[in-house]
């Protein structure tokens, strides 16, 4: 018998390039994210003909693009511009029908788990591990993302939060004024989307910018310069919105949304959803000294009937925003809500400047009726600045007059942003979508993927929390512990924990403090940090265990040299 290798005989087996190898996880959560993302696009149910909102809505973005920018003031106009981008491309009808804005929102998703993975690395995170997990929050988005079938405001803000965790992890790691350049580029795109990241995401560009000049010979120029060029971006957007919503609507803010948000507070604060709620608001109201008009549009507003005939039974969120208004009558002409008796009221009570406003929305409901649509159709630009800057005042009044209310409302709203926020996917399914009439494609898989993204982000919320109490604890007793000690706070591990946690903690403290109603959807906007966070939390605790496991296994000689 000949004494022959198998290797000779068959040839020695290539091993895999490196270089795959160590794209195996990225390509892994990329393969896992596309194809859920496929099977459930398959299984969507044929569109119904569009809505009078959605034809208003495409035309808005196509013809008079322009022109909705200008007198949109809810939102920050990226998300429209993404939009209109979107249907332009496709054509009107092929986007409706093919679920166009959706699969807009399925891309952008897809790449912003990618974004979320090059973080996990530069941060030294396993490979295999950030895969995996990357892999469960990926699927587990998908009933979000179909909550407005893609087409919410919302729905965009995944890729621009992750293009900014991506941005604030490469300062953290290496501090590079390129680096500083795509941070504040990131910065201001968040902002341009989402007007709730107008104060945290700045804020933690400036933090990973002050901590990116750590060790430089001219610490304080260093960290000066940093600041300018991280917080650049917002700070752009932010003052072009401004001036803008001023211009348009008289209101020096990103958005014209916080008068209502804030009277949201107002109403857990005297539990309005008991008996009699609704009441003692509009008695704290009268002891705010609310005018007559505001009183009038709080008592006339209640459920209402929207254009296309379905309830908008938002009775306390409609109260909150001054909904007072009915849906047009058929045929008369305006769309999508007949402002004439508030206009007649106002002008009853002698306030004309109010009613000349109002005027400015009935006029647009006759001859520019596509300015009313998007995804918050029944807000009025114009109306709902005036009577949200009234509700802002006894928003301010409450944390004065009853702090002791005002916190547990805080409390109560923070209960509701952790509790069901870290549960939203699963409750979509439960409520079913929006939109779509159907169940939810493949329910009892995405169940299963939104239980641990439920688990991962609630211990990646305790983390934040617990690991900044650490911090400042460590750095109260900076003289004992850290100065003799520094290897006990590197800062390769504070420095990216201290940027994540930052801006989720702000924004939950926005959300719990100035947003009672609606808010539980806000906890999907500060995920990808809790993610990174809870990744980052393993890899740091691996690396200590295998520190002390060797230490532990040396020779006492050794130890003592």
């Amino acid at each position: 018998m000949l004494n022959v290798s198998p290797e000779k005989v068959i040839g020695e087996v290539p091993a895999p390039p490196r270089r795959l190898m160590r794209l195996a996880p990225l390509l892994l959560v990329v393969a896992a994210a596309v194809t859920m993302r496929a099977a459930v696009y398959a299984q969507l149910p044929p569109r119904p003909a569009p809505t009078q909102n959605q034809i208003y809505y495409a035309q808005a973005l196509t013809a008079h693009l322009g022109e909705y920018l200008w007198h949109t003031t809810l939102k920050p106009p990226l998300s429209y511009l993404i939009q209109s981008g979107a249907l332009r491309v496709m054509g009107i009808e092929q986007a409706h029908d093919r679920y166009g804005l959706l699969l807009v929102t399925f891309l952008m998703d897809c790449l912003a788990v990618v974004l979320l993975y090059l973080a996990c690395r530069r941060l030294r995170i396993n490979g295999w591990l950030a895969a995996a997990v990357l892999a469960v929050y990926s699927i587990a988005y998908i009933p979000f993302e179909l909550w407005w079938e893609g087409a919410h405001y919302d729905h965009h803000t995944l890729f621009f939060t992750s293009l900014l965790v991506y941005a604030l992890v490469r300062v953290a790691t290496s501090g590079k004024v390129a680096d500083l350049l795509i941070l504040s580029l990131a910065c201001g795109l968040l902002v341009a989307q989402s007007t709730v990241n107008a104060l945290s995401a700045p804020a933690a560009a400036a933090l990973a910018a002050l901590l990116a000049a750590r060790g430089a010979r001219r610490f304080w120029l260093t960290a000066v310069r940093n600041v300018a060029l991280a917080a650049a971006g917002a700070a752009i957007v932010v003052g072009g919105l401004s001036v803008k919503n001023y211009l348009a609507a008289g209101v020096v803010s990103t958005s014209n949304l916080a008068g209502p948000a804030e009277m949201m507070v107002v109403q857990r604060a005297f539990k309005h959803e008991t008996p009699g709620g609704t009441q003692r608001v509009r008695d704290f109201a009268v002891e705010a000294a609310a005018p007559q008009w505001w009183l009038w549009a709080y008592d006339n507003s209640g459920p209402r009937v929207t254009p296309e005939g379905k309830l908008f039974g938002w009775h306390d969120i409609n109260k909150a925003f001054g909904i007072c208004y009915p849906a047009a009558p058929p045929r008369s002409g305006m769309w999508p809500y007949d402002y004439r008796p508030l206009e007649a009221k106002l002008r009853e009570l002698g306030r004309d400047d109010l009613a000349d406003i109002v005027a400015g929305d009935i006029d647009d409901a006759r001859h520019r009726p596509y300015l009313a649509a998007g995804y918050s159709p029944e807000l009025s630009p114009r109306w709902i600045a005036v009577y949200g800057g009234m509700s802002d005042r006894i928003f301010k009044t409450l944390i004065r007059r009853r702090p002791g209310n005002f916190l547990q409302s805080v409390l109560e709203c923070h209960y509701i942003f952790y509790n069901y926020g870290s549960k939203l996917p699963d409750q979509i399914m439960d409520e079913g979508s929006r939109t779509i009439t159907a169940p939810v494609p493949m329910e009892r898989t995405l169940r299963a993927f939104a239980v641990p993204f439920k688990r991962i982000t609630r211990i990646g919320y305790w983390l934040a929390y617990i690991g900044w109490a650490a911090m400042l604890a460590a750095a109260i007793a900076r003289r004992r512990l850290v100065r003799n000690r520094p290897d006990l706070l590197p800062m390769g591990w504070v420095a990216p924990f201290a940027v994540l946690a930052a801006p989720a903690l702000m924004m939950a403290a926005v959300f719990s403090s100035v947003v009672g109603t609606e808010n539980s959807r806000y906890f999907m906007q500060i995920s990808p940090y809790l993610i990174v966070i809870v990744l980052l939390a393993i890899a740091v605790a691996a690396r200590l265990a295998v520190a002390i496991f060797t230490a532990a296994r040396r020779p006492p000689e050794a130890q003592h040299a």
